[in-house]
């Protein structure tokens, strides 16, 4: 995905103040003198530049002419969200532009207010155990309906799995080893750790499942080597959650914000699709729709969570999942489409579409194949999607 966040190196500066607040005003965002100043130094809006302008007295602000989509963006966002921090941070989710400093001290806020938290209960801890306890006592599990926590609660089966599940997140956060070996649980029937987080991600289900292809998941997985990687760069870190954002580079930040919206976004899209189309749930991807972020909270975490993710993942990894998803999303969409407005086929409008019309006496089977290509015909830029084109180029494009 293209960002939208303007290069500085080519803006044109052509608006005055008065100019920019009435070419908002005619897109339906209407601004203030004030609210402008406001934003402004709130970086919102770019500051303009002065000019001094020879042979007349005093100076004039002129802003760049994309100035106008980011005050209407701004406004329009601002109708339902009136904090400055999750302002800053659902402008730039969006892809707009937020001044580099300001967007990180918003992004940060949440997390620190977490950890100073954490750190206030843990105080008197005295070894890592005692203080995942401490936590878990001040957390309400078993009343907790997010999105997340619910299908987590689903597939281990139990709230006493999930607190045992989170309890041992929060002891590697605090510095405990890993729970990785059996050897001292002879005689214990309750899951170990590896077990749970097996379940929990629903990667126990995915080593029995095949496809035509393969396995969903490499067959040398090692999930609690996954999870050696994942404490050794600080993801279950709950004393001091926003380090990967402070030590991110401003490139490093938009690289995360890309990511998260192709897991929680598109590739969630595409999972939706094939997971109607093959008639089972694909544990990995029925988890992104939880992670779709409703607040800046949670915005900020995933961006933290993105960030992590690189190290162990590795740039190529997540470079192949981006290139496919960018190639696969557009046709996926379209197949859901089809599906949509021919209910009367979705029996047949599966991943094994050539068998099931194959299996059909041929008359039906010439009107099924008939019903799609009158759908394509009338709607041309699904059918180049499905066939995998690509759309043509956008003509408005400002940056």
């Amino acid at each position: 995905m293209v960002s939208r966040t303007p290069d500085p190196k080519s803006l044109i500066t052509d608006l005055s103040q008065a100019e920019l607040l009435a070419a908002a005003d005619r897109q339906g965002a209407k601004v203030s003198d004030d609210q402008l100043k406001r934003w402004r130094k709130a970086g919102l809006v770019p500051r303009p530049t002065v000019e001094h302008v020879a042979g007349i007295r005093g100076s004039r602000a002129r802003y760049p002419e994309w100035a106008i989509e980011q005050l209407v963006i701004v406004e329009r966002l601002h109708r339902s969200i009136h904090r400055l921090d999750a302002l800053r941070v659902a402008v730039w989710w969006e892809g707009h532009w937020v001044e580099p400093d300001a967007l990180r001290a918003s992004l940060i806020a949440p997390l620190d207010r977490l950890s100073t938290k954490a750190r206030e209960l843990t105080d008197d801890a005295e070894d890592p155990f005692a203080a995942a306890d401490t936590i878990v006592s001040a957390m309400t599990i078993e009343r907790a309906s997010s999105g997340i926590t619910s299908l987590l609660r689903k597939r281990l089966g139990s709230n006493a799995d999930l607190i045992n599940l989170i309890w041992t997140f929060l002891s590697l956060g605090f510095g405990a080893p890993g729970p990785w070996a059996d050897d001292d649980r002879t005689d214990d029937s309750a899951p170990g750790f590896i077990e749970l987080l097996e379940r929990a991600t629903g990667t126990d289900r995915m080593r029995l499942r095949r496809t035509d292809a393969g396995s969903w998941i490499p067959s040398d997985f090692d999930m609690a080597k996954f999870t050696v990687e994942l404490q050794h760069v600080g993801a279950f870190d709950i004393q001091d959650m926003s380090r990967p954002i402070r030590e991110a580079s401003n490139v490093a930040l938009e690289q995360a914000r890309v990511d998260a919206e192709m897991f929680y976004d598109r590739l969630h899209a595409i999972g939706q699709v094939l997971e109607d189309l093959r008639d089972e749930e694909i544990p990995w991807l029925k988890a992104l729709g939880a992670l779709a972020p409703t607040d800046a909270a949670d915005r900020s975490n995933l961006i933290r969570n993105m960030l992590i993710l690189r190290a162990p993942a590795g740039d190529d990894s997540l470079g192949q999942v981006e290139a496919l998803v960018e190639r696969e999303h557009a046709r996926f969409i379209a197949i859901g489409e089809i599906r949509a407005a021919l209910p009367q086929h979705q029996s047949i409008l599966r991943a094994d579409i050539e068998q099931r019309l194959n299996e059909l006496p041929p008359a039906q089977a010439a009107m099924v194949s008939e019903d799609i290509s009158r759908f394509l015909d009338e709607h041309p830029a699904t059918a180049r999607a499905l066939s995998g084109e690509n759309p043509p180029p956008a003509t408005n494009s400002r940056f």
